[in-house]
């Protein structure tokens, strides 16, 4: 396998930018995921990967190769690479073992060479790679839809390339199916140090299978690390929320030796709070990322204030309960996880909050979860949220 790397790439249609500024280096044998939104330019740089698009500036390497560039651009049958698309795209009239086979038929066309005695042997151990080699003289219309991507993903190993790109290869199959060749594409990756770009915007997906995540939004690089960097410490609320649910709670920096120390309406003092590089000083107002099981409801004896909450949903989900608690002091109703064996009621009153460790800093919080800017306010002023609008039939009078 080989090393990737996309340097100041660029790609516009028409004046709408798809990727801009596009810097990366994927190390030969990592699994990098792209990760974000429709439209955000997954597709779009993987495309330019495979050969299917030009970029408009900047440069792709495969290994030592220049594949696009200035004056540069080679075709997607020299480049090497293995696509496996979301839609399974087998030929219905080919057996599994010929769908298999197909890329290295048309390689040997090409090249004018005779047919190869090992073609077969390399289809049977491309087979036996995804655990279908009992499988080869079946249809597609005999085998399940994992059983599918199983196929397309066999005749994207079996011509061994450089680098193999995968399209949300899971986004038709069911949560049983998805999970299962979650793992299947994992440990295939591992096991062969395979280089692969895959994207998704499915955070499961994202957490599963990279060693890195590309946070993208709006063609724009958000942040770059491993799953549990940008989920414990996300740069801003798009990453936040591109991984999940979080809470944004205001705060005040506090001086002290235990830095960063951070204050919360509450009165709570947060001390060796999670740091995604904001260089906040004393006294500045920064805003912390609080994942719904780091968040810790208490029922509340005395006086509400605008920083206590009043339970608005509570769902029952076996292990877990899943609360929507409205604060007065905060724009919009706090998530929270609780693993209580005594669930609270709809309507209780309770206080707020955060787990030892629980917290991390934006670095950056001058973007919503869309990615556009914002103006900044002060979020303890802000009323509570307001009751869901109730929709009649269109007849009622």
């Amino acid at each position: 396998m080989s090393r990737l790397s996309f340097e100041g790439v660029r790609k516009d249609f028409g004046r709408v930018t798809a990727v801009a500024e596009f810097d990366l280096k994927v190390d030969s044998g990592e699994a990098i995921v792209l990760l974000g939104p429709s439209g955000c330019g997954k597709t779009t740089t993987l495309r330019m990967v495979a050969g299917f698009e030009r970029p408009t500036e900047g440069q792709i390497r495969i290994g030592s190769n220049l594949v696009a560039g200035p004056n540069v651009f080679v075709p997607p049958s020299r480049r090497e690479v293995g696509v496996v698309f979301q839609s399974y795209a087998l030929w219905p009239h080919m057996t599994v073992a010929d769908n298999v086979g197909f890329g290295l038929t048309v390689r040997r066309r090409r090249s004018g060479a005779k047919r190869s005695a090992n073609l077969g042997g390399r289809v049977a151990r491309a087979l036996e790679q995804v655990r279908l080699d009992e499988m080869g003289s079946r249809y597609p219309h005999e085998l399940s839809g994992g059983q599918q991507q199983r196929v397309a993903l066999a005749r994207a190993l079996v011509t061994t390339p450089r680098v193999l790109l995968l399209d949300e290869p899971l986004s038709n199959l069911d949560s049983r199916l998805r999970e299962e060749m979650r793992l299947e594409i994992r440990r295939l990756q591992r096991e062969f140090a395979i280089t692969m770009i895959y994207i998704t915007h499915d955070r499961t997906e994202a957490l599963a299978l990279a060693d890195r995540i590309v946070a993208l939004n709006a063609g724009n690089i958000q942040q770059v690390g491993p799953p549990k960097d940008l989920y414990r410490a996300p740069g801003n609320r798009f990453v936040a929320r591109s991984l999940g649910s979080a809470n944004f709670l205001p705060g005040v920096i506090q001086d002290g030796p235990d830095q960063p120390a951070v204050r919360l309406g509450t009165g709570q003092l947060l001390t060796g709070v999670v740091d995604a590089g904001s260089q906040r000083r004393p006294g500045d107002v920064v805003t912390l990322c609080v994942r719904p099981p780091d968040l810790e409801l208490s029922p509340l004896d005395g006086p509400m204030t605008p920083w206590s909450g009043v339970v608005r949903d509570a769902v029952f989900l076996g292990d877990e309960v899943h609360y929507l608690v409205d604060v007065p002091a905060l724009g919009e109703p706090c998530r929270v996880v609780d693993r209580g064996i005594r669930p609270l009621a709809r309507g209780a009153r309770v206080s707020v909050a955060v787990a030892k460790g629980g917290a991390s800093l934006l670095a950056d919080d001058s973007r919503d979860a869309d990615g556009h800017l914002l103006e900044p306010e002060d979020e303890t002023d802000l009323p509570p949220p307001a009751a869901p609008p109730v929709h009649r039939p269109s007849h009622a009078r």
